[in-house]
């Protein structure tokens, strides 16, 4: 039997890093530890320097192995055609219509 834990965060750099530093503590990490964590965050986000946390960058380096990040999707301000041949905004319009009238599907075409 497979066993794996998937824990969700949303948290600001500063407090994953808090919160990293704890799993590092408390071993809440591995091969069967995958952590999602929604926001924005910068490149090498567990390797700043922070007084905040006592733990070195090798230690956070190893706690956040294999973790998954998310970012928010910019749409494009222009009225430029994309993959779907559709501009952000004609795109949006038709997601919004979509989902109002209950259709579970993505709109193929306006």
């Amino acid at each position: 039997r497979q066993d794996a834990r998937i824990i969700v965060g949303l948290f600001y750099e500063t407090e994953a890093r808090k919160v990293f530093c704890e799993v590092f503590k408390e071993k809440l990490y591995g091969k069967k530890v995958v952590w999602f964590l929604i926001g924005w965050y910068a490149d090498n986000w567990f390797k700043i320097k922070d007084p905040a946390i006592n733990c070195t960058v090798e230690n956070m380096t190893e706690a956040v192995e294999g973790h998954v990040t998310t970012e928010i999707v910019m749409l494009n301000p222009e009225t430029i055609k994309g993959a779907s041949n559709l501009t952000s905004q004609e795109f949006i319009a038709a997601l919004l219509v979509s989902v109002s009238a209950g259709d579970a599907k993505y709109p193929r075409t306006v």
